[in-house]
């Protein structure tokens, strides 16, 4: 399936303001975003119950441990990936037509 072609209006050509104020809007929603995930991530990682998350990573963590916490990293970095991309596609050309 292929992607639909992004036409920009003829009232973005002549305002590059506002496509500017678009892009900056986007780039703040998707920033908050990563902002969000990132302060989830932390809060998760806390919930270790050990003193020394790090040292316990690097000598107590069995391979179950270690590959949890891969695929958690992998899921979370391609799921905000997504994201990101989706709110800049759609949230971009929204905003574009609707400022």
């Amino acid at each position: 399936m292929e992607e639909p072609e992004v036409i920009s209006s003829p009232i973005s050509e002549k305002n590059p303001t506002k496509k500017n104020i678009a892009t900056l809007i986007t780039l703040g929603i998707i920033f908050g975003f990563l902002v969000v995930i990132f302060a989830i991530t932390i809060i998760l990682i806390n919930l270790i119950p050990v003193p020394d998350k790090l040292s316990w990573l690097l000598t107590n963590a069995t391979f179950g441990n270690w590959l949890l916490l891969i695929g958690t990293g992998l899921l979370e970095f391609f799921f905000a990936l997504t994201a990101s991309i989706y709110i800049w596609k759609r949230g971009r050309n929204y905003l574009m037509t609707h400022i």
